[in-house]
C-alpha cells in the first residue's frame, strides 16, 4: 500500500470521527441535562414526601383530640366532626409549612389535599373512605403536597430541559396517617398507671349516664366547673356492692405498704412491680389470635384519707386503671381477689376522701404513649388507646 492511499484512509477515519462526534455531544448534553433535571426532581420528591409525612401526622394528632373523644364516647353536640376536621388541617398546614422543597421555602398545604376519613387497617389495599356513616369510625387523614403550575408551592424549575422546550414540571406526595386502636396489650414505662380497679360494668354505665360538671381546658390545662361536653365517672366511691372498687396489691399478693402506695399513686406503678402478677413488665388483655386474657390480682375495697394529697398531686393528668368483673370477684375485706379483664384511661378532675362526701371523679381521656399493638383479631373501635402512626 503506498502512502497516498495511507494518507486517504486517515482522512476518512478522521472525517467520521468528527461526524461522530457532532451526532454524539447533543445526545450526550441531553443526557447530562436529563440526569440533572431528574436528580432535582427526585430530591424534590423526597422532600415533599417528608412534608406529607409530617403532616399527616401532625393531622392525625386531632384523632386525640376532646373533640375526637366526644364523637367515641357518642356525646358528640353535632359539631366535633367539623371541629377534629379543622384542628387537623390546621395542625397539617402549620407543620407541612415548616418543610422546604427544592427552591421553595416552605410547603403549603392546600385545602383540596387534605382529607379525613376511615381507613379499613386490615387491608393492605383499603381506600379511604370519606363522611363514613359511623363518625365515631374516623380513624385517618390523607395528605398530599404539591409543587405543581398554578398552585401555592408553584411547579419545580428545570435547569437543562429548557432547551428541549420543557421549563418547569409538576412533583407530588402523599402520605395518610392512622389512629391505630387496635390495642392488645400496655407497656406501663411513663408513670401513668395508678394500682386502682373499678367494676366494668359501672364504669360502662357511667359512661353514658355521668354528669357534667367539670371542664377541661386543652389550651391552659387545667380543671375548672363547668361543662365541656364529656361525662364524668365517680371511680370512688361507688355503692353498687362490695368489691366494686380496689386498690390492688402489686407487686405479689400482700398489701403495699402506705409509703410504697404513696409512691405508686404519685409516680406511677412501676414496671418491675407487675412482673409477679402479669408475668411480664408488659401487661396484655389479647393474645396473638385476638383472644382475651384475664388476671386475678389481690386487693382490697376503698381508699385512705390519707391518700388525698397524692392523688391531688395528679389532678389533671391522664391515668390508667383497671376494670375488673365485679361477678367473679370473691374474698371479703382485705382478702379480695379481682378477676382483671380491662384498662382504661382517664384525667383526674377533683378528689375528696376527707368527711362524709367522698368522691374522685375523672373523665375519659386519649392515650397514645405506651400503647403495644400486637394481633390482628384485636378490634376496639370505642377504645380511647391507641397509636398515631404512617400507614401508607
Amino acid at each position: 500500500m503506498n502512502q497516498f492511499t495511507r494518507d486517504a484512509k486517515r482522512k476518512r477515519r478522521r472525517g467520521a470521527a468528527a461526524v461522530m462526534v457532532v451526532v454524539t455531544v447533543p445526545v450526550l448534553i441531553g443526557m447530562a441535562a436529563l440526569t440533572v433535571d431528574v436528580a432535582v426532581m427526585y430530591n424534590t420528591r423526597a422532600d415533599l414526601q417528608r412534608a406529607a409525612d409530617a403532616a399527616a401526622l401532625a393531622g392525625a394528632s386531632s384523632l386525640l383530640s376532646d373533640s375526637m373523644l366526644k364523637i367515641r364516647l357518642g356525646s358528640d353536640d353535632g359539631a366535633a366532626v367539623a371541629e377534629v376536621a379543622a384542628i387537623a388541617n390546621a395542625r397539617a398546614s402549620a407543620i407541612a409549612a415548616l418543610n422546604p422543597s427544592f427552591g421553595a421555602d416552605t410547603t403549603v398545604l392546600e385545602a383540596t389535599d387534605f382529607r379525613v376519613g376511615y381507613l379499613d387497617l386490615s387491608s393492605a389495599t383499603s381506600q379511604l373512605v370519606l363522611n363514613p356513616a359511623a363518625p365515631d369510625h374516623l380513624n385517618a387523614i390523607e395528605v398530599t403536597v404539591r409543587r405543581a403550575d398554578g398552585g401555592a408551592n408553584g411547579a419545580l424549575a428545570l435547569f437543562f430541559a429548557p432547551i428541549f422546550g420543557t421549563t418547569a414540571t409538576d412533583v407530588t406526595a402523599s402520605a395518610t396517617a392512622v389512629f391505630d386502636n387496635r390495642v392488645a396489650g400496655y407497656d406501663v414505662s411513663g408513670g401513668w398507671l395508678l394500682p386502682f380497679t373499678i367494676d366494668e360494668e359501672e364504669y360502662e354505665d357511667q359512661l353514658a349516664t355521668g354528669p357534667d360538671n367539670y371542664e377541661y381546658d386543652e389550651d391552659t390545662d387545667t380543671v375548672s366547673s363547668g361543662s365541656d361536653g364529656i361525662l364524668e365517672i365517680k371511680l370512688y366511691p361507688i355503692d353498687s356492692g362490695p368489691g366494686n372498687f380496689g386498690l390492688l396489691n402489686l407487686p405479689g399478693s400482700s398489701p403495699p405498704s402506705a409509703p410504697e402506695l404513696r409512691i405508686q399513686i404519685e409516680e406511677g406503678v412501676d414496671p418491675d412491680d407487675l412482673v409477679e402478677n402479669f408475668g411480664s413488665e408488659e401487661i396484655f388483655f389479647f393474645d396473638y389470635d385476638g383472644n382475651p386474657l384475664t388476671y386475678t390480682l389481690s386487693g382490697n375495697p376503698g381508699l385512705k384519707a390519707s391518700l388525698q394529697s397524692n392523688i391531688e398531686s395528679r389532678l389533671g393528668e391522664v391515668i390508667g386503671f383497671l376494670l375488673h368483673d365485679a361477678d367473679g370477684v370473691t374474698g371479703t375485706g382485705n382478702n379480695l381477689e379481682y378477676p382483671v379483664v380491662a384498662l382504661r384511661f382517664g384525667r383526674i378532675l377533683d378528689v375528696r376522701l376527707n368527711g362524709g362526701n367522698k368522691y374522685i371523679w375523672i373523665q375519659p381521656a386519649s392515650f397514645e404513649g405506651g400503647v403495644i399493638l400486637r394481633g390482628s383479631g384485636v378490634t376496639t373501635l370505642r377504645d380511647t388507646a391507641g397509636l398515631v402512626v404512617l400507614a401508607r
